[in-house]
């Protein structure tokens, strides 16, 4: 793939995101199984799109790099939130700690 002017990719991202964002995000649903996960993993899909595209080119398959992108934010998404709820327990102690 070659760099290609941050403009018209732009439009490209826009055009696909007309036609293809529909078919992406039932895409998105069958594999996670959760409408808003895949709400938001498509939606980073698309501005990743805007940040890499420019630099690396248009895929020749934009829904499937676009599914597979927010497959990937998604999992990135499902870890943050086991750290997090992981963390709970010790910061509530923490706060507790403060508290006495």
């Amino acid at each position: 793939m070659h760099e290609t002017p941050k403009s018209s990719v732009a439009e490209i991202v826009e055009a696909t995101y007309q036609t293809e964002s529909r078919l992406v995000f039932a895409s998105l649903v069958r594999l996670l199984r959760d409408f808003d996960l895949a709400e938001e993993a498509m939606h980073e899909a698309f501005t990743a799109a805007l940040e890499k595209w420019p630099l690396e080119g248009v895929p020749k398959k934009p829904h499937a790099w676009l599914v597979l992108t927010g497959r990937f934010k998604a999992i990135d998404t499902l870890r943050r939130r086991d750290r997090f709820s992981e963390m709970v327990p010790e910061v509530a102690a923490r706060v507790e700690s403060l508290e006495e």
